[in-house]
């Protein structure tokens, strides 16, 4: 009588102590990750992601981007440029902002820990663009538009430290369409699917680091 009642009580004690550090995990309600290689865009992005239940999160990615160069001279033409017949087009200044907004679902039956995951959302941007006119570098026209797209992403976050730092690459495809009828817009800035014009299908890889609390 007495074992049992011994076994009872640590039972009991390990139910506790169980449901003491799964409300510790569980306790973790927000993510801030930065994406680093956005500045290969002349860009910064940051992750804000919450949770509202379980494995269910909302993942918010304000961005902004900014490029400024005044000089004239071949040497500092910005690598966003691109020359035809002997002319260059290319970018003097750049003012954009963005936001990427998704649904994110840790694959677990809750949320434990950083892990594997499916996240699908839209994303939607605004861009002002300098440009120095073909054959006259001196000469420099303005246009804005607008850009929006959807996303299919999977990912995984692992977590060091006791999850504090937390380290995630993902890939993924979406689709993007810039509102602009341009013609200079679209020529020189569509060259890739990354560009700030371009409108189509796009292959999404990255990674991102940041923390939890």
């Amino acid at each position: 009588m007495f074992q049992k009642y011994i076994g009872y009580c640590i039972v009991c004690v390990l139910l506790f102590y169980t449901k003491q550090v799964n409300a510790q995990y569980d306790s973790t309600r927000n993510h801030l990750m930065i994406v680093p290689h956005y500045l290969v865009f002349d860009g910064m992005r940051i992750d804000y992601e919450l949770k509202i239940k379980n494995n269910h999160w909302i993942q918010l990615c304000p961005q902004f981007y900014f490029k400024e160069n005044n000089s004239s001279s071949d040497d500092n033409i910005s690598p966003i440029s691109i020359t035809n017949n002997n002319t260059n087009t290319s970018l003097r200044r750049l003012f954009g902002v963005g936001l990427d907004a998704y649904h994110k679902i840790y694959l677990g039956i809750s949320y434990r820990q950083p892990g594997a995951f499916i996240s699908y959302g839209a994303s939607a941007n605004y861009f002002e663009i300098e440009y120095a006119d073909e054959g006259n570098v001196s000469q420099t026209s303005t246009s804005s538009f607008s850009k929006i797209g959807g996303d299919v992403i999977i990912g995984y976050d692992l977590g060091f430290k006791k999850n504090l730092i937390i380290f995630g690459i993902y890939t993924g495809l979406g689709y993007r369409y810039s509102f602009t009828n341009n013609s200079q817009i679209k020529k020189n800035f569509t060259r890739s699917m990354y560009d700030y014009a371009y409108s189509g299908n796009i292959f999404l890889i990255g990674f991102r680091f940041g923390t939890k609390f």
